[in-house]
């Protein structure tokens, strides 16, 4: 069994090509293949002449290695770090991740991301919570069946009646529930009343029924009227603005209690002018001195746009629909809905809408609500957003299948602080339907993976990141596997996560995803839960193969950073810095800095993140506890250099200022001398004496920290390294 290796410059490289091909692998040992997405690390020998061209941070060399078993690719991961390995052979460890990290290299900029400006949306938000609308469900409460909630509902005192009304918990005082409403009669006109507001030439129907305790006493009920009203109850009379009606709705003043629950009906279309109404029921006996304890129950009251403002009919003069009722019939959550019934006046005239004053200029709103009709086939609806300074925004029409709850949205860019979320059928002819749970607000609607994937990774590519990444093979509706996604999904999109945190993300919502090499192309394939199959990541998933022992000496080079820095200020300004010649030859590889301390202006602070970046091409890792290998190699000023001292001294990461070569007295071969720019406290083991606390001690006294810089010695490498 045979393995071998290819070296393929970095996929942002063009061209993509294969710089070293079918090299063996030496020191292989035994080894474990992993499944899913882990790093891959391998063994070369050390005197292999074109390492640098695996890795080589000095000339920002990034290589993506392919490992095969005879002809099978077994993994594909880039060649991030390489570690020398001391050892009586000399070996060469590469390590790196798959292919998949490769994501990392495209950073999600703001959604409104304009350059030297400030964001007003840093981050994508797929499914809005609505923040915007009133009355979204359509739940606002109208009346009390039977005011079982042990509140009074609404319902307050008549004028002449302080004092004198609860809420009674007593089921045998209650026509049905546990609950009724209670009221002391102690004269005329004392009674509960509750307000209203309606449609102007709307008709409203209510009941209610009453029982008195004693006998023989007269009551009445009815709703304050204006000017044109139409009463339709039987009996109706008028008295100071109200139509009212006797106890059964007997002929005026002949109605008497008989300690039965009796009931009132009441019956009006209110004037065309009138906004509101008030319903009363009341003690009316105005001789009949002190009046009786009497209890209402189950109040229920229909009529246009009760329980539903400030929703209206979007027609002006309230003429595009027949029917707006709150209803029960069918909901979608909770207990109520819109009722609606279209005049059929003309295609796209007839909906609903309310008002709304507090949207932000420049700022992404998703307006949308779920829709229900029943007609035995599939109708269109669409929704709007009307704006006073602007043409209407709609989206394209959505089709409501029969008798399926269906979601109906729009998604736009405000411009100023009025808008109207409106919602029309969009045909011609009467149509009835029930609306309910409405969402207004900042962001996008919900969506599925491969939408949100794409609509993310359209301004990387525009950018010139992650070009390499085809996506064809799954688009909006449909995964890789040509199956429609399973859900929409409702998830926020930091902004500074890369595109590999946004498919992590993804996966902990079931999402499965690998990237694919067809020979020609890197296929981003994405899939529901289980839809990838058992064995789809194998032939790309990384093995993970063991050399020989690694030592406690290590020299580890580490690729390249970033070549692109966005950084944001506190008070959201965006600002960002390019390195324009590595970015050309090696492809765009952006990060992001969210910086809480500024010190210097914000383009400074980028500059100098992305040239301290640009100085961590590579290190030393060094250990000094068990080993007399001393380790010094191709240290350039900028470097990092990680410290893995004896446990009594602090090891830190210092980075390198000055570096002098020197040949101390006594010795043949030069040391070197490291300035780190200020004081640290820094003294490894002399080899050539034993280790003793003495020796240990000696030697830090031998070499003081002088204020601003730490001298560190080091000895040549062994020969044969």
């Amino acid at each position: 069994m045979g393995y071998r290796l290819e070296a393929w410059n970095d996929p942002g490289s063009s061209p993509h090509e294969v710089i070293i091909k079918d090299v063996p692998i030496a020191q292989l040992g035994a080894g474990q293949e992993l499944s899913g997405f882990a790093p891959g690390s391998l063994t070369l020998s050390s005197d292999f002449p074109r390492l640098d061209e695996i890795n080589d941070p000095s000339t920002n060399t990034e290589t993506l290695l392919r490992l095969f078993r005879d002809q099978t690719h077994l993994c594909s991961f880039y060649a991030t770090t390489r570690q020398r390995v001391f050892s009586d052979i000399g070996n060469t460890v590469v390590n790196g991740e798959d292919i998949n990290s490769g994501l990392g290299h495209g950073v999600v900029y703001p959604f409104d991301y304009t350059p030297g400006k400030k964001t007003k949306q840093p981050d994508w938000v797929f499914g809005t919570e609505n923040k915007s609308l009133s009355n979204e469900g359509f739940e606002d409460s109208v009346g009390s069946t039977g005011w079982e909630d042990g509140e009074l509902d609404g319902w307050g005192q008549t004028p002449k009646a302080p004092d004198s009304l609860q809420v009674n918990e007593d089921a045998a005082q209650a026509r049905t529930g546990n609950f009724a409403l209670q009221i002391d009669a102690d004269k005329f006109h004392t009674g509960g009343q509750r307000k209203f507001d309606c449609k102007p030439g709307g008709r409203y129907v209510y009941d209610i029924w009453l029982r008195s305790s004693t006998t023989g006493k007269r009551f009445t009920a009815g709703i304050s009227v204006s000017s044109g009203y139409t009463a339709h109850h039987a009996n109706d009379f008028n008295f100071d603005g109200y139509s009212l009606a006797e106890l059964g709705n007997v002929p005026k003043d002949t109605g008497s209690s008989d300690a039965t629950w009796q009931k009132i009906h009441i019956d009006v279309t209110v004037g065309p002018s009138q906004e509101s109404f008030t319903v009363l029921v009341q003690y009316d006996d105005h001789f009949g001195g002190e009046g009786p304890v009497f209890y209402l129950d189950d109040f229920e009251i229909s009529g246009p746009n009760l329980g539903l403002l400030p929703w209206h009919d979007s027609a002006h003069d309230d003429s595009g629909l027949a029917t707006f009722e709150q209803d029960q019939l069918f909901t979608h959550e909770g207990t109520h809905s819109a009722h609606v019934i279209t005049n059929g006046t003309g295609m796209g005239a007839d909906g609903f809408e309310q008002h709304i004053e507090d949207t932000e200029a420049g700022v992404v709103n998703t307006w949308g609500v779920w829709i229900y009709q029943n007609s035995g086939s599939d109708k269109n609806f669409i929704a709007v957003f009307k704006r006073p300074d602007g043409p209407w925004i709609n989206n394209q029409v959505t089709t409501v299948p029969t008798a399926t709850w269906t979601f109906c949205a729009v998604t736009a860019k405000m411009t100023g602080k009025e808008v109207w979320p409106n919602l029309r059928v969009e045909q011609a002819g009467a149509l009835e339907f029930w609306a309910d749970d409405g969402i207004m607000g900042e962001g996008r609607q919900e969506a599925t993976a491969g939408r949100i994937v794409k609509k993310l990774m359209e301004p990387i590519l525009i950018r010139g990141a992650l070009v390499w990444v085809n996506m064809n093979t799954f688009n909006d509706n449909t995964d890789s596997a040509g199956v429609d996604w399973d859900a929409k999904l409702k998830v926020r999109i930091n902004r500074g996560r890369d595109m590999a945190q946004v498919m992590d993300l993804l996966a902990s919502f079931g999402i499965e995803w690998y990237i694919h090499w067809t020979g020609t192309l890197y296929e981003l394939r994405m899939y529901n839960r289980n839809g990838a199959g058992t064995d789809q990541t194998a032939a790309d998933s990384p093995a993970v193969f063991t050399g020989r022992g690694l030592t406690k000496a290590q020299l580890q080079r580490a690729s390249a950073g970033p070549n692109v820095i966005l950084a944001e200020g506190d008070d959201g300004i965006l600002n960002e810095e390019e390195d324009t010649s590595l970015s050309a030859a090696y492809g765009r590889r952006e990060s992001y800095s969210g910086t809480t301390e500024i010190l210097g202006t914000l383009g400074e602070v980028t500059s100098s993140i992305l040239d301290e970046s640009n100085k961590r091409k590579f290190g030393i890792k060094a250990d000094f506890s068990d080993a007399d290998i001393k380790i010094w190699e191709d240290l350039k000023l900028g470097d990092l250099v990680d410290t893995q001292l004896p446990p009594d001294i602090s090891g830190e990461s210092i980075r390198v200022v000055k570096i002098n070569t020197v040949v101390a007295p006594g010795r043949q071969s030069p040391s070197h001398q490291v300035d780190f720019g200020r004081p640290v406290h820094i003294d490894p083991p002399d080899p050539t004496r034993p280790r003793t606390q003495e020796s240990e001690d000696a030697l830090r006294k031998s070499y003081p920290i002088g204020e601003g810089e730490a001298v560190l010695p080091f000895y040549p490498i062994v020969p044969g390294f």
